[in-house]
C-alpha cells in the first residue's frame, strides 16, 4: 500500500477500498448511493455514521446521517426554563426561518441542506433513540464502553424500521485506542472485553 505505516492513510484506504490513490468516497458511501430503489417510500439516510463523518461514509450522492454515540440527537436549550416563553418553539420556528432564506454561496447552500435533513431525521431519531418500551435498551444496561453505546444506537434505529420505513441500511461504528505503544495487554484486554460484551449484546438484539 502507498505511504505504508501511515495511520491516516491506511485508514483512508481501508474506508475507501482505494489502497494506492486518494479516492473521496467510502465503500459504505458508495453502497449508499444505491440504495435508494431498496428503500422505496423513505426519505431516510440509507447511511447512519455513529461515530463522525469517516471517509466510510462519503458517497457520491448520498449524504450520510451522524448520531453521536450518546443519543442526545437535538437541538439544545439554553433557557434556564426550557418550557418559559415557549423558548424552544420560539428557537425552532427561529431556525426553520433562518434556513428557508434563500442563498447564492455553495457553500452556504450546502450547509443549509445538511442543516435541514439533519434536523428533519432528528425529529424521526430522538423518538427511537429514547424509546421507553424499546427490548434492545436492557441489553445494553450494563455496558458503558463507546462501542457498546455506538452499537445500541444502531440496535434501536433498526427496532424503528417501520417508522423509518428502512429496508436495506449502512452502519457505520468505530472503535479506537488500540495502537498502545506500550502495556499493551491490560489496554488491549480491556478493549477486547468492551467490544466482546458490545457485539454480544447487538447480536442478542438482532436476535
Amino acid at each position: 500500500p502507498a505511504n505504508l505505516f501511515s495511520h491516516s492513510d491506511q485508514s483512508d484506504q481501508s474506508q475507501s477500498g482505494d489502497y494506492v490513490g486518494i479516492v473521496r468516497t467510502g465503500w459504505g458511501g458508495r453502497i449508499a448511493d444505491r440504495l435508494d430503489a431498496a428503500n422505496p417510500g423513505s426519505v431516510f439516510p440509507p447511511l447512519v455514521s455513529v461515530h463522525g463523518l469517516r471517509t466510510f461514509t462519503a458517497g457520491r450522492s448520498s449524504v450520510p446521517l451522524t448520531v453521536p454515540e450518546n443519543a442526545y440527537f437535538k437541538l439544545s436549550s439554553s433557557a434556564p426554563d426550557p418550557n418559559q416563553f415557549q423558548y424552544d418553539a420560539l428557537r425552532d420556528a427561529a431556525v426553520s426561518e433562518i434556513l428557508a432564506q434563500s442563498r447564492s454561496n455553495v457553500y452556504d447552500i450546502a450547509a443549509q441542506i445538511y442543516s435541514e435533513e439533519g434536523l428533519s431525521a432528528s425529529s424521526v431519531v430522538v423518538p427511537l433513540l429514547f424509546n421507553p418500551s424499546s427490548v434492545v435498551t436492557p441489553l445494553f444496561a450494563q455496558l458503558g464502553s463507546s462501542i457498546a453505546r455506538q452499537l445500541k444506537s444502531v440496535a434501536l434505529l433498526i427496532e424503528g424500521r417501520e417508522q423509518t420505513r428502512m429496508r436495506r441500511q449502512v452502519f457505520f461504528v468505530e472503535d479506537g485506542a488500540y495502537d498502545t505503544h506500550g502495556g499493551q495487554v491490560p489496554v488491549q484486554g480491556g478493549l477486547l472485553q468492551g467490544l466482546s460484551s458490545g457485539i454480544e449484546a447487538f447480536l442478542d438484539a438482532m436476535s
